[in-house]
């Protein structure tokens, strides 16, 4: 699957109790005041602020999909 097709999915991440709040950071890459808040609910969400694409490749139907972006287009 190339970059340009990669799906991007959310997810819940749960969080061991244990863990500080610098290594929440540095693990899952997030911000220190997202660690903190994390720490303290004990889980986030992988990918929130992401716009989340998922394609079924399964079910594409080109002609559909061409049908509705000439009608969004034309608006």
């Amino acid at each position: 699957m190339d970059s340009s097709t990669q799906e991007i999915r959310r997810e819940k991440v749960f969080i061991p109790q244990n863990m500080t709040t610098k290594e929440i950071s540095e693990k899952y890459n997030i911000s220190q005041s997202s660690a903190l808040t994390t720490r303290k609910r004990g889980w986030f969400i992988k990918n929130y602020a992401r716009n989340q694409v998922i394609i079924d490749r399964e079910n594409f139907e080109p002609m559909i999909a061409y049908s509705i972006a000439n009608k969004v287009f034309s608006k």
